[in-house]
């Protein structure tokens, strides 16, 4: 279904992406793996989706504001296309050039399923806009953070009034959401590392994160010494 959606890039530098529903605490594993990365001597830079520029948190405001609730689906998708293409070219690729590690909590996965298996869209014009916006640069690793198993148990996991527009979608949603992010990991296979959410493991679940990582930065620089 999507194999055809390469990953990597041409850069010196890692790109890591954080994906997974509401709740499943991505901002505070890409904070832990940043201070692991930084403590081995790496340098880091972390952002966000939609966001991490001027012009990118100006269409998160649009995206998440709860008076939009008349946004439709393809407005969302050109939106966050948006957000992401600046970010590409203003943060993400100059990071990747200077050989630094970039850390984003959610890249362009949440689109295919938030506008795509979610949302309704065709998986081909979804496709079609990412490409554009990402203009070849796509995460070395990619973490889904499942909430399938446990999604009444996530945290943050209640829904509806007092939220973003996001999170105003309700309960169903939201759990469709995390099934939906699962079926996308295995389609995928080995190029979505999954990282099934426990409540409570906060540490046992950055284990993990950390293990992919140090062993994904091995490879790259025994193949780099190879090459070299």
């Amino acid at each position: 279904m999507h194999d055809n959606f390469q990953r990597g890039h041409k850069y010196p530098g890692v790109f890591i992406s954080f994906e997974g529903g509401e709740g499943v605490g991505k901002t505070t594993h890409i904070s832990l793996l940043q201070k692991y990365l930084e403590s081995q001597g790496h340098e880091v830079v972390s952002t966000r989706e939609p966001g991490g520029t001027i012009i990118g948190e100006k269409a998160r405001s649009l995206i998440l504001d709860p008076e939009n609730k008349g946004m439709g689906v393809r407005a969302e998708l050109f939106l966050f296309q948006a957000s992401r293409a600046q970010l590409v070219d203003e943060l993400i690729r100059p990071s990747l050039e200077e050989g630094k590690v970039v850390l984003t909590d959610r890249f362009y996965d949440s689109t295919f399923v938030y506008q795509g298996l979610a949302g309704g869209m065709d998986m081909d014009d979804v496709r079609h806009a990412v490409r554009i916006a990402v203009d070849g640069v796509h995460p070395d690793l990619t973490f889904l953070l499942d909430g399938s198993t446990e999604a009444s148990q996530v945290d943050g996991g209640e829904f509806g009034e007092g939220g973003d527009r996001m999170e105003q979608k309700g309960g169903d949603f939201h759990t469709n959401v995390y099934d939906r992010f699962r079926a996308h990991a295995d389609a995928y296979g080995h190029k979505i590392k999954i990282i099934p959410y426990r409540s409570g493991a906060i540490d046992e679940m950055q284990g993990e994160v950390m293990g992919v990582v140090d062993r994904y930065l091995l490879f790259k620089e025994r193949l780099e010494s190879l090459s070299s």
